[in-house]
C-alpha cells in the first residue's frame, strides 16, 4: 500500500503513465500520416525508377550495339568484383584486415563496405544486361496492327 501512494505521490510516475497513454492513443494517427506522406512519395519514386527502367529497356531492345555493351559493361564489372575480392582476401591473408577484425567487429565490417558495393553494383548490371538481352528483338503488336 505504501508503494502505491509513493507511486501518486511522485511526478515521474505520473508523467510515465500520461506519457504511455497520450502515446498509445496518437501513434495509430501519426502512422497514419507518415503513410500517406511519405508512403506516396516512395510510391512516386519507385514508379518514376521503374519507368525510367523500362523506357531505357525499349528505347535499346532494337539496338545490338547497345545490347552488346550493356552486357560487356556487366562483364566487366564481375572482373571488378573478383579483382576486388582477391585483393580483400590478399589483404586479410597478409593481416591488416585479419588485425582490424580482432580488434573491432564493426571496424572490420566497415572496412568490407566497398567490396559489397561493388558486388552490388555488379549485381544490377547484370540484371540490367539480362533483362536488355530478353528484350532484344521485341516488336509490340496492338489490336490495330492487324
Amino acid at each position: 500500500m505504501e508503494k502505491i501512494l509513493t507511486n501518486l505521490n511522485d511526478p515521474a510516475w505520473w508523467f510515465t503513465g500520461v506519457f504511455f497513454g497520450l502515446l498509445l492513443k496518437f501513434a495509430p494517427m501519426a502512422f497514419l500520416y507518415l503513410r500517406m506522406r511519405v508512403g506516396k512519395g516512395l510510391r512516386k519514386f519507385f514508379r518514376g525508377r521503374r519507368y525510367k527502367y523500362k523506357r531505357f529497356l525499349k528505347e535499346n531492345r532494337h539496338n545490338i550495339a547497345a545490347v552488346n555493351h550493356q552486357s560487356a559493361k556487366s562483364h566487366a564489372y564481375f572482373q571488378l568484383v573478383v579483382i576486388t575480392c582477391a585483393l580483400y582476401l590478399v589483404w586479410y591473408a597478409a593481416g591488416p584486415l585479419f588485425q582490424i577484425q580482432k580488434a573491432s567487429l564493426v571496424l572490420f565490417l566497415i572496412c568490407l563496405l566497398p567490396m559489397y558495393t561493388v558486388q552490388v553494383y555488379w549485381m544490377l548490371q547484370e540484371g540490367k544486361a539480362k533483362d536488355l538481352v530478353a528484350e532484344y528483338g521485341k516488336v509490340r503488336l496492338t489490336n490495330k496492327s492487324y
